[in-house]
C-alpha cells in the first residue's frame, strides 16, 4: 500500500494541489480516482495507461487522465508518491512541465 501526498514548498504553496483545485470538477475527480488506484496498485499501474515512468528519471512518473497530467515522485524510503505539479498536455509544454517537476523533486529531496 502506498501513500499519496502533495509536495508543499517552503513558501507554503502546493503546486499540484493548487493546479488540481483550478480544474473542472470532472477533471479533478478523475485524477483523484487515479490517486486512489495508485495507493492500492502502485507501480503495477505502469502496465496500464494510468501511470507512466518519465524517461531518464527512474523515480519520476506521470499520472495520466486524458490530456491531464500530474508529475509525481516516488519516495521509496516511505512508499509515498509525492505529487509535484500538474498540467494539461499540449505539444509545446510537456518538456517544460517535466523540467519543472524535476526541479520540484530536487527541492523536496533537499528539505526532506
Amino acid at each position: 500500500m502506498y501513500q499519496i501526498e502533495y509536495f508543499t514548498r517552503l513558501n507554503g504553496k502546493t503546486p499540484a494541489c493548487d493546479w488540481l483545485n483550478e480544474q473542472e470538477n470532472r477533471i479533478s475527480a478523475g485524477l483523484i480516482a487515479k490517486f486512489r488506484m495508485i495507493e492500492v496498485e502502485g507501480l503495477n499501474l505502469l502496465k496500464t495507461n494510468v501511470l507512466k515512468r518519465i524517461v531518464g528519471q527512474p523515480d519520476l512518473y506521470e499520472i495520466k487522465y486524458g490530456d491531464y497530467r500530474i508529475i509525481t515522485y516516488l519516495d521509496s524510503r516511505i512508499d509515498t508518491f509525492i505529487l509535484l505539479n500538474g498540467f494539461r498536455k499540449q505539444r509545446m509544454n510537456e518538456r517544460r512541465e517535466i523540467q519543472r517537476g524535476i526541479r520540484l523533486k530536487e527541492e523536496y529531496l533537499a528539505f526532506s
